[in-house]
């Protein structure tokens, strides 16, 4: 089914994401370092032109021919590395494989000449019989690279760009392939495991030869090899059935496979279809084109795109594109292991039904940020949240797939939140001793899309809840305010008592909140002295989640209660400091003059 949508969407990639268009059979759309321009009659105009730049660093990128090679001598058809096309080697090359490389490239081109009676060809193949790499007929680049790719180019025109080289390039790669029907196949006699067999395409359902392997491979897989990675591949006793090996293990005719090859590696190279986070690729498309930018919003929503799509999906509003009802969306996550694609995710939905899914996820984890303005969250630093810093970065090595996994079916596909991303998310405070607002909306979105705690507000813990009176959420907050006490009572205090103490308050509130109590008092018996609007406003808070808790700490928090304390903590905190902030600008009295008035009532 994925495949065949990809196949699909080939036809249209290139027109739909501003991409190349698909490649004729068998070529590759990839770099060219190196143009040797020739005359008609085969003789060098100059030497090797140089396209590099600092921006194209490999050269320019055109569609050349290609055929897939491991350790093999296998020549690509008039454009390929110096070491093929001039037998000049490396540093570190064989010199006998250069020249076998070289003789190999020679004996495809006199194939070619052969078949082919253009002169462009025939000036190739005359250049080639008279090149000596001992006695070169022109200088090479100082900076001369041999492993670079070189493309030939007579009187102007690329030899690679003429439908009748194309043609003979597809002809031949058929034969070499084995895609031709054999005379034992069509008796019947010629068994499934062979080259060229002919069985079912699974993506097209037609009775043709099927590729032994796949002709291109995949770019740009996190973690796949640079070369690229395989869809289709059995090399071990393991993954073999049926006598079917390689590729066979999956029968694809060459038409699908070059088609869904293009299309994924299409989606890839283009920024607008496919977002990344740690080890996982995720590659969307959808079977007709539509405006909606599913892209920004995963990868960089604001809170104004946010609020516009709420809008549309909750308030009734007319959608942009009311056509768009039976408009399929599809979405597909890559990785890899070593030379092979892992396929991690597949998801097959509507248009309508992502845009109601974002709604809901962005709902779910819209959050007040510490200067009071509201926070929404790419889906990368969701993910990112769950993994510890390294040299001040989150480590995207170690985040586990199945977490971008779960958090992209919650925002395309409408699944529950699991309390597996809770558990991630609370063992990170309590590792960096804290909760960040990135942290509070993780947790936020599993409290509620669990419904942990009901409610029909429609900003529901967006920010502090005063009416939540559950012991956990009310430890949360209480340790903010005593962390707040602290600060007001040693200002310039560098290592304040939620850095010691936030993972044992999170989790067995009754051994630690007797002590940081104390400490407290001793905190506001100075704050009576110096600063007493401070003190009254801080002792108030303090009287009022006590009076929740009736002295009755929690000895334990189960995992959910970890989630509403670190909840409880972040709202009273950014609650605090938005406060602050508001009274330097002069938005909110300050609390001397609060105070004064309820002197003077």
């Amino acid at each position: 089914m994925i495949l065949k949508r990809l196949t699909e969407f080939a036809d249209r990639a290139g027109d739909e994401l501003g991409a190349k268009k698909q490649p004729p059979p068998m070529y590759l759309y990839s770099p060219v370092r190196y143009i040797l321009d020739l005359t008609l009659e085969g003789n060098p105009k100059g030497g090797l032109i140089d396209t590099a730049d600092k921006i194209n660093k490999s050269g320019i990128r055109r569609f050349n021919p290609h055929i897939g090679r491991t350790v093999a001598i296998v020549p690509k058809l008039f454009t390929d590395t110096g070491e093929y096309v001039l037998g000049i080697p490396r540093v570190k090359s064989e010199p006998d494989r250069v020249a076998d490389c070289n003789a190999a490239f020679k004996s495809l081109v006199r194939e070619a000449a052969k078949m082919i009676s253009l002169t462009e060809v025939q000036a190739i193949r005359n250049f080639l019989e008279a090149w000596n790499p001992d006695r070169p007929s022109f200088k090479l680049p100082d900076n001369y690279d041999p492993g670079a790719v070189i493309a030939f180019q007579v009187n102007g025109v690329f030899p690679t760009d003429l439908p009748e080289v194309q043609q003979w390039w597809e002809r031949y790669t058929a034969d070499q392939l084995g895609l031709r029907a054999s005379k034992a196949e069509e008796d019947g006699t010629e068994s499934v495991a062979d080259q060229g067999a002919a069985l079912d395409c699974l993506v097209c359902g037609k009775h043709k030869p099927v590729l032994r392997r796949l002709p291109s491979k995949l770019k740009g897989i996190p973690g796949g090899q640079v070369a690229g990675t395989a869809l289709i591949s059995a090399n071990a006793e393991a993954f073999l059935s049926y006598g079917l090996e390689a590729s066979l293990i999956a029968p694809t005719c060459r038409d699908c496979a070059e088609k869904f090859t293009y299309a994924i590696n299409t989606l890839i190279g283009t920024e607008s279809s496919h977002l990344r986070v740690g080890n996982l690729i995720y590659i969307f498309w959808t079977r007709e084109p539509t405006k909606f930018d599913f892209f920004n919003l995963l990868n960089s929503p604001t809170p104004e795109m946010v609020g516009e799509l709420l809008k549309a999906a909750f308030k009734g509003r007319k959608q942009e594109s009311e056509d768009e009802f039976d408009n399929a969306f599809y979405a597909t996550a890559f990785s890899a292991s070593g030379g092979r694609a892992v396929l991690r995710d597949w998801i097959e939905t509507t248009v309508p039904a992502v845009r109601l899914n974002l709604a809901r996820y962005f709902a779910l984890q819209r959050i007040m940020g510490f200067q009071g303005q509201l926070e929404v969250f790419p889906l990368r630093r969701l993910g990112n949240a769950t993994v510890p810093l390294r040299k001040g970065r989150p480590d995207e090595d170690k985040l586990a797939p199945q977490i971008p996994q779960v958090l992209m079916r919650a925002a395309l596909h409408g699944d529950l939140m699991p309390f597996s991303l809770l558990q991630a998310a609370t063992n990170r405070c309590k590792a960096e001793q804290g909760v960040n607002a990135v942290r509070a909306a993780l947790i936020k979105m599993v409290i509620l899309s669990q419904k942990v705690i009901k409610s029909e507000k429609e900003d529901f813990m967006m920010q502090l809840e005063l009416d939540i009176r559950e012991p956990a959420y009310l430890c949360g907050r209480l340790l903010a305010v005593v962390e707040a006490t602290q600060r007001a009572a040693l200002p310039g205090i560098k290592a304040t008592l939620t850095d010691r103490y936030y993972g044992a308050a999170s989790s067995a509130p009754a051994s630690v909140f007797g002590p940081l109590l104390r400490g407290a008092q001793a905190h506001l018996s100075k704050l009576r002295k110096t600063r007493m609007p401070a003190y009254l406003a801080l002792d108030a808070r303090l009287q009022d989640i006590l009076a929740g808790l009736q002295n009755n700490f929690p000895k334990t928090l189960s995992l959910t209660d970890q989630g509403l304390f670190a909840l409880g903590y972040y709202h009273q905190k950014a609650k605090d400091r938005a406060d602050a902030q508001a009274r330097k600008l002069g938005l909110i009295e300050d609390e001397e003059s609060a105070t004064n008035k309820e002197t003077e009532n």
